[in-house]
């Protein structure tokens, strides 16, 4: 249900109130109970009002038993409350008030106890409304006069009239006494699955879950604030592809929330807060230090309400007062505060935060601050805190020049891209790709081809050719390795989204170079595209090239693992351009890259998200191999090993163990990939909203967590879930083929859990066509594909697949008992298949199989299922398939398709069940079906086609 957006948001448009829920049923008991009452306090803009409307809609939805009065505040004096109770109960009842309480019901005045104005409307009342409940619906009661709050409260302690009272408040200073039968409530501020909603199923608002995560967070969860500041906001900032302002835009509706209490501080409070908002040093005393007061004057102040102050570390209370803060500042104010922060941190030996508040102080810019800000941003990029690191890299670019400003550029498009803010990314490093400084443009052609495929779907083959392809090969040994990592990124991408042979010519490229790097000898002609003109390696120090070349070979080894997992390899096959002639070479037999599950791990000294991938990549492996309890396993030692960056605002400073978002989006994508193949579908979808909220997960492996995201909406909703349809809109890149392919495989599994085998018939068409998504086989969904070499999916060989066989089993005895009036237990059959639906969490394919067994357990003709019409069933000598199919085959499969049963065929055919069985088995083998479900679409197909053929 939704309702009008409370008063003061900007926004008339309806929003959600999933949050309410149990408010409601509070205010309903009360309503049923006929006593008492609740009064909710809460902000400004935190849907006070929505709360009140959408109780008087469940409310008067309940029938007439009770009166519904709605009070608001009123300008026209002392008790006029009183007279608009009093006005409302008349319309109500249609009864005028009888002369003698007329004067009762008066507006008292100021300072008159409300006893004779109470006596008078309970007397009123009973005569007027007898066995009727009056519900009183008040809207910010804080706001009322003294007078007419207490007449109020008088009526619902009143024992000879039925009152309920459902209020709302910004706050309950007042109600230091209440009543017996009320009781203060807080609202509950949104959600950020219902800020998803909100702004864009509401609003709509393309909006990653991770920023409406954020956006709660940072804002309270306050409804006016986030719709406010959402429209401040770029597409490309709600899409989560780029970085969103820190603090985050001021606006109205925070100044309504907070600016009461701000205007409440002196000045030295003021100056202590804004410090405490713009430091990125969490320590109490530096903060103290900044801003000149002593711990006593914060602790016996006004200040200390918004502050956390404990262990020598301070925190702000509420995230959303940052805002509020920095806004109402001035700029004179906010340098003053970081000038004043940068001595303290200069004082205390921190040299990197003294010189980040001394660059924000300076209102014309100091070039000469650049070079130390671009240290300080890889430091931070160094220690897994990519965020600041952009925000410092970015603010080094602003203030530089040359080959800093390039500099600046390379961190924070890296530092960007671990953040999954892809299109900050592109524009970052195209600037340094199109520069002219070689070293540089080596460093982000990696990074580079990977922002522009995870932002546009295209990898960009022309920048890798025009930089690999060039006598670059003959720089420094720091260089080269850039560029063969670059090769070896660029196959990786394209074997993500099926270019297999593409992938594969990139891959030889890779594997030859970095053979010759580690001979140091000249890189070989790069094959995968035009020559490259390999000029001498240069002479290098042989520690350092050993070095440089083990690092890169355990990367290139990696990217071959993924390059193995979806297809290329271990042979692949290369276009050798000198002659036009595809010539086969075999990569090196490391058994990380043939998929198997012995090698050692990388290195300790390999990056952690590099350590990330490898583990994700093992549990695919495993998962494809069966092995789903060393794959869980292997995803749950890497959770505790890298843990992600801490989120309170203040700088890392600690060792770079931790894992960047982006590499934190693929191992996640890679649990919830495994709980799928374990049958868990409930802890998958929990996994993935987790996930979804938290980091840019649609981003790696082209796609694979939308997909995997919709896959699970298919099996356990009637409708496509908020978080799935969120995760495809906000994608930056088009969809992959192989996101496409999956969407042909759910509408497939759709049609058959709704038996619609036309549409299935015409969807399995369009599949045969698309080929097989490089990782189709990590979804469970259809059987193995014929001809395909995967293997089966587990969750597809288990328990769903053995509920799916129980439902077609049904439907096939449905066709039976429709034809012969007899048949086997379907009723049986199909809470049997409900079960196993159940222990798999395959909740939508319960509904249908618990439908259609209420359907079988009713005396009547027993209503067949398959939703087709009569002219679409498929008949004898309709389906062409006598070429392929022997007689008896032919004979077995139209029985089949018609609902018969092995058992039924045999009887027909007078043969045993056991030859029904082999003489099925080779019309699956030989049409390509793998089950009978397979077979009665193809069947709909073919006869389809003859009847198109005959007409």
């Amino acid at each position: 249900m939704t309702i009008s957006q409370p008063h003061g948001s900007g926004v008339g448009r309806p929003v959600p109130l999933a949050s309410l829920t149990s408010e409601v049923e509070h205010a309903l008991a009360a309503v049923g109970r006929g006593r008492g009452g609740y009064i909710w306090t809460a902000p400004p803009g935190a849907g006070k009002s929505t709360l009140l409307d959408l109780v008087r809609e469940s409310a008067a939805a309940r029938g007439p038993s009770h009166a519904l009065v709605h009070l608001q505040p009123s300008t026209d004096g002392a008790g006029a409350v009183t007279e608009h109770l009093v006005a409302q109960l008349v319309r109500t009842c249609a009864v005028p008030v009888p002369t003698h309480l007329a004067a009762a019901l008066s507006r008292p005045s100021t300072g008159e106890r409300p006893d004779a104005a109470c006596s008078a409307l309970v007397e009123y009342a009973h005569a007027a409304l007898p066995d009727t409940t009056v519900v009183l619906l008040v809207d910010d009661l804080d706001l009322l006069d003294p007078a007419s709050r207490s007449l109020l409260l008088y009526l619902v302690t009143h024992h000879q009239m039925s009152v309920v009272l459902l209020a709302t408040a910004t706050h309950a200073r007042w109600a230091v006494h209440l009543p017996y039968p009320l009781s203060l409530r807080k609202i509950p501020p949104l959600t950020p699955d219902e800020v998803l909603h909100l702004l864009g199923a509401q609003e709509h608002l393309t909006t990653a879950p991770r920023v409406a995560a954020t956006l709660a967070r940072t804002l309270s969860g306050n409804t006016a604030c986030i719709l406010q500041t959402a429209l401040e906001l770029s597409p490309a900032q709600l899409a989560g592809t780029s970085l969103l302002p820190n603090p985050l835009p001021p606006v109205p509706a925070l100044e309504s929330v907070h600016g009461p209490t701000l205007d409440l501080l002196d000045a030295d409070a003021r100056r202590t807060l804004l410090v405490a908002t713009v430091s990125v040093v969490d320590r109490t005393d530096l903060l103290l230090a900044a801003s000149g007061c002593s711990l006593d004057t914060v602790l016996d102040g006004p200040v200390a309400e918004l502050l956390h102050l404990a262990g020598g570390r301070f925190t702000v209370a509420d995230p959303a007062v940052r805002a509020a803060v920095h806004g109402r500042a001035s700029v004179a104010e906010r340098t003053s505060a970081h000038l004043a922060l940068a001595a303290a941190h200069q004082e205390a030996g921190l040299d990197d935060t003294a010189t980040w508040h001394t660059a924000l102080g300076s209102l014309a810019g100091d070039p000469d601050l650049a070079p130390a800000l671009v240290d300080i941003a890889e430091r931070l990029l160094a220690s897994g805190d990519v965020v600041h690191a952009h925000e410092v890299a970015r603010e080094a670019a602003s203030q530089s020049t040359g080959a800093s400003a390039t500099r600046a550029h390379l961190v924070a498009g890296i530092a960007a891209l671990r953040s999954g803010h892809v299109v900050d990314a592109d524009g970052w490093l195209q600037q340094v790709v199109r520069s002219t400084d070689p070293e540089l443009t080596s460093q982000a052609l990696a990074p580079y081809v990977t922002a522009v495929t995870l932002h546009t779907g295209r990898v960009p083959d022309d920048d890798v050719v025009q930089h690999v392809g060039s006598p670059l090969w003959s720089g420094t040994v720091a260089h080269r390795c850039a560029l063969i990592e670059a090769l070896s990124t660029t196959a990786r991408l394209h074997a993500e989204r099926g270019h297999l042979d593409t992938a594969a010519e990139y891959l030889h490229a890779t594997h030859e170079a970095l053979a010759a790097l580690e001979q140091d000898e000249p890189s070989p002609p790069v094959t995968c595209s035009t020559p490259v003109d390999a000029g001498a390696a240069g002479a290098a120090d042989e520690p350092a090239r050993r070095a440089a070349a083990a690092h890169l070979t355990e990367l290139v080894r990696l990217d071959t693992g993924w390059c193995t997992l979806f297809g290329v390899g271990p042979v692949v096959a290369f276009t050798d351009h000198g002659t036009g002639a595809e010539q086969p070479t075999t990569l090196p037999a490391d058994p990380l890259l043939l998929g198997h599950h012995t090698s050692a791990p990388l290195s300790p000294e390999t990056h952690p998200d590099q350590q990330t991938s490898a583990r994700a990549l093992r549990a695919f492996q495993h998962v494809l191999a069966g092995d789903l309890e060393t794959a869980q396993s292997s995803l749950a030692s890497a959770a505790v090993t890298h843990a992600p960056v801490h989120d309170d605002g203040t700088w890392r400073s600690a060792p770079g163990t931790a894992v960047s978002p982006l590499a934190e989006a693929l191992l996640r994508a890679a649990r919830v990939l495994v709980s799928l193949a374990c049958a868990d579908l409930d802890v998958a979808a929990d996994e993935l909203a987790r996930a979804a909220f938290h980091v840019p997960v649609d981003l790696p492996v082209a796609g694979i967590a939308v997909a995997a995201a919709r896959r699970l909406d298919v099996f356990r909703l009637d409708d496509a879930s908020e978080i799935a349809l969120a995760l495809a809109a906000a994608t930056p890149a088009p969809p992959s083929a192989s996101v496409r392919r999956e969407s042909l495989v759910d509408t497939l599994l759709l049609a058959e859990r709704t038996g619609t085998w036309c549409e299935a018939s015409a969807t399995l068409e369009m599949l045969a066509g698309t080929g097989l998504a490089p990782w189709g086989a990590l979804l469970p969904g259809l059987h193995d594909e014929a001809g395909s070499g995967r293997p089966q999916h587990p969750l597809t060989a288990a328990s769903f697949q053995h509920a799916r066989d129980q439902l077609a089993a049904a439907r096939t005895a449905v066709h039976a008992r429709a034809r012969a009036g007899t048949g086997p237990s379907v009723h049986e059959l199909l809470l049997s298949a409900a079960d196993l639906f159940e222990t798999c969490g395959a909740h939508a394919w319960r509904t249908a199989a618990l439908a259609e067994s209420e359907a079988a357990a009713r005396p009547a003709p027993f209503p067949v299922p398959v939703r087709a019409a009569p002219e679409q069933q498929v008949a004898p000598g309709s389906v062409p398939w006598g070429a392929a199919l022997t007689r008896r085959e032919l004979d077995v499969a139209l029985l089949v398709v018609q609902g018969a049963s092995n058992r039924d065929v045999a009887r027909a055919l007078t043969v045993s069940v056991r030859t029904v069985e082999v003489h099925l088995g080779r019309v699956f083998r030989k049409l390509g079906a793998r089950s009978r479900v397979e077979l009665t679409v193809l069947a709909h197909r073919d006869h389809r086609r003859t009847t198109a053929r005959s007409s």
